[in-house]
């Protein structure tokens, strides 16, 4: 995984998190990659509905619903390794 790509993954979901929470993420890369969306930043649904929102229009990806619960997609680490693996894919 090409590391320029999961620093732009994490870059943009620390955005989208703060446009969302209307504060800054002020946490080291190594921190944020651990963290839970909901546990840590408490995003709720509306917020994580309009956090794939964003970062299915960043990317041009869909991400389906079942992958939301199966990949764990709320922790931060996953969804950014998540959008590298499908932007490389292509999917």
């Amino acid at each position: 995984m090409d590391a320029s790509s999961k620093n732009d993954a994490l870059s943009v979901l620390r955005a989208a998190i703060s446009e969302i929470k209307s504060a800054p993420v002020d946490v080291a890369d190594s921190e944020f990659y651990d963290m839970n969306m909901i546990e840590d930043f408490g995003l709720d649904s509306l917020d994580m509905m309009t956090l794939l929102f964003h970062v299915e229009q960043h990317y041009d990806v869909k991400i389906p619903e079942p992958d939301i619960d199966e990949k764990n997609l709320i922790k931060i680490g996953n969804m950014a390794d998540y959008l590298v693996d499908a932007t490389t894919r292509g999917t």
